[in-house]
């Protein structure tokens, strides 16, 4: 083998490799893109001032950022290291409290609208009580929403640790 030859190989194999890069890039930026979901979690105070009561509650939302729509499926939260209930990193799903009917009998029977589409710029956000068991039993480690595509998108963590520190202080 000569140098003219090797140097033939080399330059197929990045022909090639330049191909496929290229078949990747367009199947995943316009063929099948997949959306981008800015998750947000906060406590959230209803009825500040007087005549009506104050409820407190953790509100998650979700945003479609794009490029195309999303079907949210449903809010999720993954567990930490100190659960009592289950392995660490497992993905159990959450069910929102209804806030038309806050004080219903059954407050955990509300799915929150889901599942729900999400065009480019849309939003949904879900409602939850001050649960402690969130943080003492479970040690929820992150909190957000999966979508059809199977992607978890979770709310950044310096959210969840301020949320964590309010619903343990004030939670029920």
């Amino acid at each position: 083998m000569e140098k003219a030859d090797i140097a033939i190989i080399i330059g197929v194999s990045s022909l090639a490799i330049s191909f496929l890069s290229l078949g990747w890039n367009i199947w995943s930026k316009f063929i099948h893109p997949k959306p981008k979901m800015r998750v947000s979690c906060r406590i959230r105070e209803y009825g500040k001032y007087e005549p009506e009561p104050k409820v407190t509650f953790v509100e998650v939302s979700v945003t479609n950022l794009g490029p195309n729509e999303a079907t949210v499926k449903y809010t999720a939260a993954r567990l930490g290291k100190g659960t009592k209930v289950e392995k660490p990193g497992v993905q159990v799903g959450l069910i929102p409290t209804d806030l038309n009917e806050p004080d219903k009998e059954y407050p955990y029977v509300y799915d929150g609208g889901l599942p729900k589409t999400l065009g480019v710029g849309e939003g949904h956000v879900a409602y939850f009580g001050l649960h402690m068991r969130w943080f003492e039993d479970w040690d929820i480690a992150s909190i957000g929403f999966e979508d059809t595509f199977g992607r978890y998108h979770k709310a950044p963590s310096s959210e969840l640790a301020h949320v964590r520190e309010y619903v343990l202080k004030y939670g029920e």
